[in-house]
């Protein structure tokens, strides 16, 4: 067991017990952000943030109630011949009062208050719905699969692998078509139920991708247990390729990993002609980024591939 403690002080003040209450629990919450084991005193500041976290709660409640979140698609482009090999789902928020806010804000609210299940849901059956549209009216350029990043909370659940299963069978999609993205974090802990229940998933024929590869454990025990199909290599060393030694040798050692145990690799937030040539010369296969394109809307994606259709 660890503690996190928050403290409160007060004498010289007229706030009364609930107040003070408050102010240590901003504190402790502040403690928890910072790491196990930590102790944090409350500045006022805290209690801004407080309430600050407490109006995108209540907003992205109602965000999820009415569906006003959107799915922005991201494509995932072959080095060899630039032909699309599948897109990445993207979850956008934009707050008629707030503006824009970033995944970074919501996604860990929504872990903490369980939103994050119903918005969850809510995207896989969004997904393979969109995917039963390109099925039965073709676009220009077909979408071979599309991924869907899973939260722990969400893959930690009891039926998980149930609702997988029915949401494919309602929209009558070949599960091939379906990738499932997954993060380091879900699958080093329970390592052995986690292989479980990807295994019964992998049963359904559904893919399996490790997301932001190289920012967690990276242990080659864990990657030889798990059923994967392919490895994303994470954008912050992307970014930094021929600048930071240490980010240059990261992505060839993911490469050479991933080629010696047969997974299929992609590269995430590619964005210049430099990084494409040195992801190619060292054998990544596929890419995605602002190089090829931003994440869209349905609409947008259309129309773009579209138009990429008509340039070729």
């Amino acid at each position: 067991m660890t503690t996190s403690i928050g403290i409160a002080l007060f004498g010289d003040n007229d706030e009364g017990v609930d107040e003070i209450m408050k102010q240590a629990d901003s504190a402790m919450h502040r403690a928890k952000h910072a790491g196990s084991e930590c102790v944090q005193i409350f500045r006022p500041q805290m209690q801004e943030a407080a309430m600050e976290r407490l109006q995108l709660e209540l907003k992205l409640h109602k965000a999820v109630e009415d569906r006003t979140l959107e799915i922005h698609y991201q494509p995932q482009v072959s080095m060899l011949d630039g032909s699309l090999v599948g897109a990445e789902t993207l979850l956008r928020w934009n707050d008629p009062e707030l503006g824009s806010i970033p995944p970074s804000k919501f996604i860990p609210i929504a872990e903490e208050t369980g939103l994050i299940l119903k918005m969850g849901e809510w995207l896989l059956n969004s997904v393979c719905r969109q995917i039963n549209d390109w099925n039965s009216h073709p676009i220009a350029t077909p979408i071979p699969r599309v991924a869907v990043n899973i939260s722990p909370v969400q893959f930690r659940q009891p039926d998980f692998v149930d609702l997988v299963r029915t949401t494919l069978q309602r929209w009558d999609i070949p599960s091939e078509q379906l990738e499932l993205e997954l993060t380091e974090g879900i699958v080093i802990e329970q390592i052995d139920w986690t292989v479980e229940k990807m295994n019964e998933l992998r049963e359904l024929g559904v893919r399996f991708a490790i997301d932001d590869f190289g920012t967690g454990y990276s242990s080659l025990a864990y990657l030889n247990k798990l059923p994967l199909d392919i490895l994303k290599i994470d954008q912050s060393f992307v970014r930094d390729l021929g600048e930071v030694e240490s980010s240059t040798s990261i992505v060839t050692s993911i490469i050479a990993m991933a080629k010696l145990l047969g997974f299929d690799l992609v590269a995430e937030g590619v964005e210049t002609c430099e990084q494409l040539e040195f992801l190619n010369h060292h054998g990544c296969e596929t890419y995605q980024g602002y190089l090829y394109s931003k994440p869209l809307p349905i609409h947008e994606l259309t129309s773009f591939l579209s138009s990429k259709e008509d340039e070729n």
